[in-house]
């Protein structure tokens, strides 16, 4: 960002899967790491069907079957998938509720590189944290907030353990006015999360990697 630029910019990063490997710890358990793969093997099979399904055409993610596959399935093989996502997905989050996940959980490998450079590029201004809780998690938002601490305390700014992150999409001024010079960016690994912050007038970047976020962020920063 140049002194000259019009905008000024606040950046929430994600945690699980942005900063924090989610992954790697359902991985790491053989029993999820089987039902993940064949799940997504069956959705790649059903490539085709689900394409012709519904509202994404060919451009989905994994994530998104739960919304692409929403509502009662005529089609034999899509209604098993639809069943068995869901059931992965529910035991997947069993796993996690477990006390000690989130706060045994270690670091993506480019972590450090990206709060690093998103700090860098906003000249110096820390990065919020803005994560979802797992409802089904006693210990969740604790362990969070925790993992933050020990992980990057001091660099970064608020942590916010949030389900709606949309409604952090804009910077509210008071008395509902908003100030249209900030412009308030989301890094999420979760399609669902970036499209409701886009939505609410915010800015989103889908994160796969630091490399490919710190690409599209400079991208943006640098058009004002």
């Amino acid at each position: 960002m140049t002194e000259y630029s019009k905008f000024h910019y606040t950046i929430f990063l994600d945690m699980d899967g942005v900063l924090a490997d989610f992954d790697r710890s359902i991985e790491e358990n053989d029993f999820l790491r089987s039902l993940r793969e064949s799940t997504k093997f069956l959705a790649s099979n059903l490539r085709k069907k689900i394409n012709e399904n519904k509202v994404y055409g060919e451009d989905w993610h994994f994530k998104d079957l739960g919304t692409i596959l929403k509502g009662p399935q005529t089609d034999a093989d899509l209604d098993r998938l639809k069943r068995k996502f869901h059931f992965t997905k529910s035991k997947t989050f069993q796993f996690a509720s477990e006390p000690g996940f989130f706060i045994n959980l270690n670091k993506m490998v480019d972590a450090d590189d990206l709060v690093y450079e998103v700090t860098k590029l906003s000249n110096g201004k820390l990065p919020h944290i803005l994560s979802s809780p797992l409802e089904s998690s006693k210990t969740c938002i604790e362990e969070k907030r925790e993992w933050i601490h020990r992980n990057y305390g001091g660099k970064v700014d608020q942590v916010f353990i949030e389900k709606n992150k949309a409604k952090y999409s804009t910077l509210c001024l008071g008395n509902g006015i908003i100030d249209l010079r900030n412009r308030n960016i989301l890094i999420d690994d979760t399609p669902k999360k970036i499209r409701e912050f886009i939505e609410a007038g915010g800015i989103g970047i889908l994160h796969t990697s630091a490399e490919s976020s710190l690409t599209e962020l400079k991208k943006i920063i640098n058009q004002d």
